[in-house]
């Protein structure tokens, strides 16, 4: 039988963790959906967990998804872990940033739920075929 695959999920608005945490059941229910508020509350999850792929906001206040970024690559026990950075809006120099500093995907958030569904599907197989 196939493992569970967890996905955290790190976004200040409570909204959008609503949103994702709906388009990853239409995607697949079988993941195992975690989520965290803000920075802080995601390192302290991860301190326990060790998720397959974690998505990141980038504009959160406290701690910025770049501080996060930074911080989940400096720990021997997470540098394996895909970490997808998420925003409104980013630039090509943003995702050429994320992804000097370890991140895998830079993606834009979008505005209909069916294609962030899309988004997701595709990402997830991205990295679940690329970890095999």
């Amino acid at each position: 039988m196939p493992r569970t695959m967890t996905v955290l999920y790190i976004d200040d608005d409570p909204d959008d963790r609503k949103i994702f945490q709906d388009a990853l059941a239409v995607v697949d229910l079988s993941y195992r959906y975690i989520e965290a508020h803000d920075g802080k509350s995601a390192l302290e999850a991860l301190d326990s967990i060790i998720p397959d792929c974690i998505f990141l906001d980038v504009n959160m206040a406290k701690m910025s998804g770049r501080e996060v970024l930074l911080h989940i690559r400096s720990l021997n026990n997470l540098r394996h872990v895909p970490v997808v950075m998420f925003s409104t809006w980013m630039s090509r120099d943003d995702i050429v940033e994320f992804k000097s500093n370890g991140a895998t995907h830079g993606i834009e958030k979008p505005w209909s739920f069916d294609e962030l569904c899309s988004i997701l599907r595709s990402v997830i197989h991205d990295l679940t075929t690329s970890s095999e």
